[in-house]
């Protein structure tokens, strides 16, 4: 998350806004967006000494309710650190402190109120690009009483600014899952899903005075050892299961100016797709990662509903797919900075994936398979590494043939640990390649299951684990999937081969049930657990 400095501003006038017909004092404690920033024509008395001013209009949120306040900034009256008066702008999140306010103007509407300097009303204003997120995992650093059964949890967000966000976890009003009130310590790790404003305070109890930084948490899951992200929400990483590691519901390859929802009927997908992974939960499959990427035919919605339907585990993905030579890649792709593509997946891991408020449990992105890569291939990986770092969600990089070891050495720049990267269809690349990546603590993705290919993946297995490094494997079938560009969606390829054939297959190689379940239910869980993985002193 990137967050503006705090700037100090000895400006503004205490304000008052008719909300529902009533008036409403300004508070001296409040956040929110800014909505409008509206010049001022100033006259006498109120000159300001001639000096630009312009009215603030914040959302804030108070007991319950959205209100509009009002406040006004001066041009150099107001020290701005870091921004100039011509910064404000709708949009920027507000906070507001309030350190002092004279006594005759409280509750007066704005032109009623002198222009002496000793009627300016003192206040702290701080602005940040990214407000108080609805959905966050983190630890509690805070718990405070706030009412006979509720409680306000100060959370320290797992990004790697590390800033602190406060929720108020109601009684009656806050699902926790996997604990109760009594679990909400200190120290406690929770993921706060579907925080909402716009849940009512309970008037009979006596909740003390609220401010904007209190969100009401909806949804509180108690975290109590490593955890994945699915599309339903956090998953203990213990409880994952056997995993289909790759594997696709749609897919859209009419290019990235025409891909969208657009293209096909949910319902239609839907019907023809679900009886596939309803098969593969009776095979034995608990979690399954969807690795379409936003572009290619990514659809969070679609995803959940087919994950309820199914009851597998279902994780999706952020990121950006630069192979075949760009044809996925949205046209801010080319000018944006590493910086700027990494801020925009780590919104989606924050805030949650185009308004449906479900994120993403890992990074996808993709790269051509030549032996170098390329400006805009490095570029993408370099965004990956930033937002893992930000996240702490696993990057997987179609790969193949491709430059694995030189991705490798782009996030070691970075910081960021070859065991956060995944090898995509590794199955292609050289032995000697797989051997050295594993040997760095990459994961290989052997991913392409299918009857013509089960020798080569029986060999890379068989090799994997005569050079100690079968903790490192996954195993899949890159399947499925619906494509909208062909008639009734295609040939739909399903996801039986590992279980009918495959598995069978390594016991018969002599593989014990320990390292079966190592290959396709420990390590699956491990490799796309939510966890920051750096280099040693980075």
């Amino acid at each position: 998350m990137i967050t503006n400095k705090t700037f100090s501003a000895i400006a503004g006038i205490a304000g008052f806004v008719l909300v529902a017909s009533f008036a409403t004092a300004a508070p001296f404690e409040i956040e929110g967006p800014i909505k409008e920033v509206k010049k001022v024509a100033v006259k006498p008395p109120y000159t300001f000494d001639d000096k630009p001013v312009v009215s603030l209009t914040i959302v804030g949120h108070r007991y319950g309710k959205d209100f509009d306040y009002q406040y006004m900034v001066v041009e150099g009256t107001t020290e701005l650190e870091g921004f100039s008066f011509s910064d404000l702008k709708p949009g920027m999140y507000a906070r507001i402190k309030g350190r002092a306010e004279p006594p005759d103007m409280v509750g007066k509407p704005i032109n009623e109120i002198r222009a002496s300097r000793y009627g300016l009303c003192n206040f702290a204003l701080h602005v940040d690009n990214i407000p108080t997120p609805r959905n966050i995992t983190g630890c509690i650093t805070r718990v405070e009483s706030f009412g006979p059964e509720d409680v306000v949890v100060t959370v320290r967000d797992n990004t790697a600014d590390e800033c602190e966000f406060r929720y108020v976890v109601a009684d009656g009003k806050s699902t926790i899952q996997n604990g109760g009130f009594s679990d909400l310590k200190v120290s406690t790790k929770i993921d706060i899903s579907q925080a909402t404003i716009n849940v009512p305070v309970p008037q009979e109890k006596d909740h003390g005075k609220l401010h904007g930084a209190d969100l009401f948490a909806s949804v509180v899951t108690v975290l109590k050892g490593p955890h994945l992200m699915t599309v339903a929400g956090p998953i203990d990483a213990a409880s994952a299961g056997l995993a289909l590691s790759h594997e696709h519901v749609l897919v859209d390859f009419v290019g990235a100016d025409q891909s969208g929802p657009h293209r096909y009927n949910v319902d239609t997908v839907f019907e023809k797709v679900s009886p596939h992974l309803t098969r593969a939960h009776e095979l034995g499959a608990r979690l399954f990662i969807e690795c379409t990427p936003e572009f290619l035919g990514r659809d969070p919605k679609l995803l959940s509903r087919l994950a309820e339907s199914t009851k597998l585990k279902i994780l999706t993905n952020t990121g950006l797919y630069g192979a075949r030579e760009g044809k996925f890649l949205p046209p801010y792709a080319a000018t944006e900075t590493a910086e700027q593509l990494a801020a925009r997946w780590i919104a989606e891991a924050r805030d949650g994936i185009e308004g449906t408020g479900i994120r993403p449990g890992f990074i996808k992105c993709g790269v051509n398979t030549d032996a170098e890569l390329s400006p805009g291939d490095r570029k993408l990986v370099e965004a990956a590494a930033i937002a893992h770092r930000a996240t702490g969600l696993t990057i997987a990089v179609h790969t193949g043939l491709g430059p694995g070891l030189a991705e490798i050495e782009i996030l070691k720049s970075k910081g960021v640990a070859p065991s956060a990267w995944i090898w995509v269809h590794a199955q292609n690349a050289s032995n000697a390649y797989i051997a050295r990546a594993a040997k760095q603590g990459a994961w290989l993705s052997f991913d392409g299951l299918r009857p013509e290919t089960l020798d080569r993946h029986l060999e890379l297995c068989i090799m994997m684990r005569d050079l100690n490094h079968l903790d490192r494997v996954l195993i899949s079938h890159d399947a499925g999937w619906y494509a909208p560009d062909k008639p009734d969606g295609g040939t739909f390829r399903d996801f039986q081969v590992m279980f009918t054939e495959f598995l069978p297959m390594l016991k018969k190689a002599g593989f014990t049930d320990a390292e079966i379940d190592q290959i396709v239910i420990k390590n699956p869980a491990r490799a796309f657990t939510v966890e920051t993985r750096l280099l040693a002193g980075q």
